[in-house]
């Protein structure tokens, strides 16, 4: 038969139950750890285990494994969605464009509420709406007091505390751009090839250069001012003054300007969307959008059924279009954990 629990102890909780009441404890936050309410109340660590396990199994708190102790919520936590967007999105044919309309049309097919909102940096999370960021400079480590939720594209979540409530979908642009480089010396047999590159300061056009120049290191690299139609003559221009066997094209707006400029006398790989691949009859690599925003919306849904599991990153390799063989493979999503 079980002790009875001392007044101390009896004291300890209705303490703790106190502290639940606080209405300045908002719904979700972290409660304190075992080892905290040990040092902070004088009580053993199997004690706060006790305690804390208790006023679990009271619906008072909520414990998930990789995750800790914090306050119970009852009723749906977020009332739609804000994405964070990097001002670049609102150029028309950007890939952060792409993904911006792909979300609207998704989550007005899904009747979920949202808005949009375009910074450098994130700031604040906001009050009961889910956060998506893309290309928004950020750093959880200043956001610890509280749990917060959100998801992250194609960015590196410093290690921290909200780092274990951040699902992350990372696009594998590197990875895809590198086996790219590789499959032309593989089919085509070239010694020589020229990157061709969009924007320095995009980070997406930076990690496709680094993983073509970890195929092809001595390869010469041109990078345009901007993405404007003019900018990408002029780095064409550039390029045609090397010696080269092959083009490797980071993005679409690139390698328009290349078919018109240079033409397919020599090997052309690139990036782009799938229909302007096929379009244009070219070997390449498209990031495939719709499966990025339809993981986002299943990681939304989860989050809004009170589901409290550590985040998950997820890695969606870029899709093939006409490349030969070279080990490519339909299966693009790989899961795991977010080590905090």
């Amino acid at each position: 038969m079980p002790k009875k629990p001392t007044k101390r102890i009896l004291e300890v909780k209705q303490s703790l139950l106190d502290k639940i009441a606080d209405r300045n404890s908002r719904q979700r936050n972290f409660f304190i750890s075992n080892r905290e309410l040990s040092l902070r109340y004088g009580v053993s660590y199997q004690t706060a285990h006790r305690l804390l396990k208790q006023l679990a199994d009271e619906g008072h708190l909520h414990r998930a494994k990789a995750s800790g102790t914090y306050l119970a919520g009852s009723d749906q936590s977020f009332d739609g969605i804000t994405l964070f967007m990097d001002p670049l999105s609102k150029k028309k044919n950007s890939f952060g464009f792409q993904i911006l309309s792909e979300f609207r049309k998704q989550l007005a097919e899904r009747s979920i509420s949202f808005e949009v909102s375009y910074c450098k940096r994130f700031r604040k999370f906001p009050e009961n709406r889910y956060p998506v960021i893309w290309g928004v400079d950020l750093d959880l480590r200043t956001f610890n007091s509280h749990v917060n939720y959100c998801t992250v594209l194609n960015q590196e979540v410093h290690a921290g505390l909200n780092a274990i409530f951040t699902d992350c979908i990372e696009l594998g642009q590197l990875e895809g751009a590198e086996k790219l480089g590789r499959y032309v010396w593989e089919y085509y047999g070239i010694n020589n090839p020229v990157i061709i590159a969009g924007p320095k300061f995009n980070k997406v056009i930076r990690e496709r250069v680094e993983g073509f120049k970890n195929a092809w290191p001595k390869c010469e690299t041109i990078f345009s001012e901007d993405s404007t139609l003019e900018e990408c003559r002029k780095a064409v221009i550039r390029a045609r003054r090397y010696n080269f066997d092959a083009i490797l094209s980071t993005n679409e707006e690139i390698t328009s300007v290349v078919l018109k400029g240079i033409g397919r006398r020599k090997p052309i790989v690139s990036f782009g969307s799938k229909e302007f691949l096929e379009k244009n009859r070219l070997e390449g690599l498209f990031v495939p959008v719709e499966e990025i925003v339809e993981r986002s919306m299943e990681i939304y849904i989860k989050r809004c059924t009170l589901n409290c599991e550590a985040g998950m990153n997820y890695k969606l390799q870029p899709c093939p279009v006409n490349l030969r063989g070279y080990g490519w493979s339909n299966e693009s999503i790989d899961q795991y954990a977010l080590s905090a």
